[in-house]
């Protein structure tokens, strides 16, 4: 039930102590004019909370699969293991809300006392005792028949927390206005049990069957956000009387223990978190667990081990796993103020007090996933962040979450001068628990300190992949032992003088072996020279060597010049002609002095097309006889003499042979030669005279027309005559 209601029914309830204890089954009581306190919300906390705010609501493990409308103002739930029901107290209606555990529906909705504020199952009877805050009495309903069959007069003022004992059949209920525990024993009251004074206020209460013990949570004051401590009083159920009271965080006022695990959990109402006991010996806090706003309600789910905590201001359920570590946050209705675990199918039932519904958390089977570290110094706060939520340890080396199968994503904080690895990743589960193992490294310091360098000029370095750019001489980075390779780079001051700077060393390895390292980088001045070429035809491409860097071209193409960067020195150039050509020198010194101004040095580089003598010979011609040589390719080359001389670079070439006389006939008179580079070429041609022999007549072919015109010519006149003669006669 939320403070601000209690603390206004406390007043009430004294009032109406006389009147309730005649009451009859049945009998009902005017409310109209009792003032009621508002519903608290998120808005109530934080902004007065001194330990700040609880954690993010993050989807963990189990997600709620059903709300169930019920009462105004549910704010007590148990369970029925017999019928397999679960039953809601809702304060606002002064009734008791049945849930099927089946089906997960109402069935019946009963009416009891007013503002019901707890519920117990009695598993020896069957009987569901309803404590009656604002009446301060009890209501018995039949877990068979769900009907009310028995009232109890006054039993305490404005019970709250119930509690079953098992092994001695009483009923146990705090009573929050007094100060006390009433033990009941079937309708009627067996005792009572004083567990603080009138200024303390009990309010939750739990049965441990592992050791027998009754555990009270108590107020340790009725001031409103008292950030005193508060505590647990252990009652003893053999004898009914307080065996131990232990110190628990701000504003205790609920409990459940873990059964055999023996531990008990304390929720902390204005602290924000739960206190973990040792029950075994009862006397020893563990530690405290952070959860959400307002903790209300605790459960102990005793198939996985987990306790779940309903934080009333942060509207969701912790889930604390079995190494005492959140291991996730489901959202649920407005302001859950109960929990009840269903034994039959592990399911949690939230009591929403804001929303007037009850949301079903249904765990499912889930696996432990614990994460083991090594490396660190003992007692180092480490932590994980597993699928959205975070555990850190200050003891021990493991930390353990619960996930169903799956695939989820981890990262690992970071810790001071320390690297762990792995760093981040994902985790598989697979219907098993599983492990991750992470070394944490320490880390040591690589310094890069460079010396000359103009004052704040840049540079940088990369070692083992990452880069660091600095003005500083120094330049660091962080790395655990072992070998990583580095690399400088040269740096320029002003492109338009040509001036740059070259480190040395340029790369290499740093090993680090439990220290620091520092490596010396020193940058040394270096120029530009370019180079040209003259000689060389377009498409060719060509290249130099200067202090064993080799640089090339292509005549005509997007970089035809080659560029080195060297300090002042000598150096030897070695050039690259291209096939057919030479350099003249090919191999030279160079002195080199710097640019001194703009524009750096150049230089051209003369290139000459390597050729080959050829040349063909012959027997001696008739003085004035010329001979010559035709080439395919346009050229021709004659002599007088013997010999035709010329040269041609390498290739294949087509010739034939003529001269100035018809006497002669050369042999070959064509054919083909080849220039390879190496050698020259040497033809032989011979040239044979042409035979003697009369030539035809020109005087008797010209005396044979003739007559054969003047017979042509002397027909012609005959025939002529004949044809006068006979015109005429």
């Amino acid at each position: 039930m939320h403070r601000r209601s209690r603390l206004a029914l406390v007043s009430v309830a004294l009032v109406t102590i006389l009147s309730l204890s005649s009451l009859t089954p049945g009998a009902t009581i005017d409310t109209s004019g009792v003032a009621r306190a508002l519903p608290s919300s998120q808005a109530d906390f934080g902004a007065d909370n001194p330990l700040g705010p609880g954690p993010t609501d993050v989807t963990g493990v189990q997600t709620p699969v059903k709300t169930i409308s019920v009462g105004s103002e549910p704010s007590a739930i148990a369970y029925d293991s017999a019928n397999h029901c679960i039953y809601v107290a809702n304060e606002g209606d002064l009734n008791v809300t049945v849930i099927n555990g089946d089906t997960n529906s109402v069935v019946a909705n009963i009416e009891v006392g007013g503002a019901p504020d707890g519920i117990a199952y009695d598993s020896a009877t069957g009987d569901i005792y309803v404590a009656n805050s604002l009446w301060s009495n009890f209501t018995i309903i039949d877990g068979a028949t769900n009907e009310v069959v028995d009232w109890m007069p006054y039993t305490g003022v404005d019970p709250m927390g119930v509690a079953y004992d098992s092994s001695n059949g009483y009923i146990y209920a705090a009573n929050w206005g007094t100060g006390n525990v009433t033990v009941i024993s079937g309708d009627s009251v067996h005792s009572w049990i004083t567990v603080g004074s009138n200024d303390s206020r009990p309010d939750g209460v739990d049965y441990d069957n592992s050791n027998g013990n009754i555990y009270v949570a108590v107020l340790g004051s009725n001031m409103v956000q008292d950030p005193s401590p508060g505590y647990l009083s252990v009652i003893h159920g053999a004898t009914n009387s307080v065996a131990n009271t232990l110190t628990a965080g701000s504003g205790p006022d609920a409990v459940a223990d873990s059964g055999s695990s023996a531990e008990v959990y304390v929720a902390n109402y204005y602290s924000h978190n739960v206190s973990v006991i040792n029950a075994g010996n009862g006397s020893t806090q563990l530690g405290s667990i952070p959860v959400g706003y307002a903790p209300d309600a605790v459960a102990y789910d005793a198939f996985n081990h987990d306790i779940f905590v309903a934080n009333e201001g942060s509207d969701n359920v912790t889930v604390i796993g079995t190494s005492d570590h959140v291991v996730g946050n489901i959202p649920v209705g407005q302001e859950p103020d109960a929990l009840a675990y269903d034994s039959a199918n592990g399911d949690i039932y939230v009591a929403d007090y804001g929303s007037s519904s009850v949301s079903v958390i249904v765990p499912g089977q889930t696996y432990s996933v614990s994460f083991s570290e090594t490396g660190l110094p003992s007692g180092a706060n480490w932590s994980v962040t597993l699928n959205g939520t975070m555990q850190s340890s200050l003891t021990g080396s493991n930390l353990t979450f619960r996930e169903p199968n799956g695939t989820f994503f981890f990262m690992l904080g970071s810790f001071p001068n320390y690297s762990a690895k792995p760093s981040l990743g994902d985790v598989r589960v697979l219907g098993a628990n599983t492990t991750v193992s992470v070394v944490f490294y320490p880390i040591y310091t690589v310094t890069f300190r460079e010396s000359g360098l103009p004052v704040g000029f840049e540079w940088n370095v990369t070692l083992n992949g990452t880069t660091e750019n600095s003005t500083q001489r120094n330049a660091t980075f962080k790395a655990t032992n072992g070998t990583y390779p580095f690399a400088t780079y040269w740096t320029g001051q002003n492109y338009r003088t040509g001036i740059f700077f070259q480190p040395r060393p340029q790369s290499g390895n740093v090993t680090v072996d439990g220290s620091n390292v520092t490596v010396p980088i020193t940058f040394r001045s270096v120029y530009t020279t370019t180079w040209g070429e003259s000689g060389l035809p377009n498409g060719t491409r060509w290249s130099m060597t200067v202090n064993g860097t080799t640089e090339s071209a292509v005549v005509g193409g997007p970089i035809q010049y080659l560029t080195f960067f060297l300090t002042n020195g000598t150096y030897t150039v070695t050039v690259g002609a291209p096939a057919g050509y030479s350099a003249r020198p090919a191999t030279f010194p160079f002195i080199f002095q710097g640019p001194g101004s703009y524009p750096a040095t150049q230089e051209d580089i003369a290139f000459y097309q390597i050729v080959q003598n050829v040349t063909f010979s012959g027997p001696s011609l008739p003085s004035g006889t010329v001979w010559f040589v035709n080439l395919t390719n346009g050229q021709s080359f004659s002599s007088g003499t013997s010999t035709v001389t010329f040269q041609e670079p390498d290739g294949t070439y087509y010739f034939t042979i003529g001269s100035t006389s018809k006497a002669f006939t050369p042999s070959p008179s064509s054919g083909s030669f080849t220039v390879n580079g190496t050698t020259s070429v040497s033809e032989v041609i011979s040239f044979t005279a042409v035979p003697s022999s009369a030539p035809p007549s020109s005087f008797n072919l010209g005396g044979a027309i003739l007559v054969a015109v003047l017979v042509v010519v002397a027909i012609g006149v005959s025939v002529a005559v004949v044809t006068r003669s006979r015109r005429k006669s």
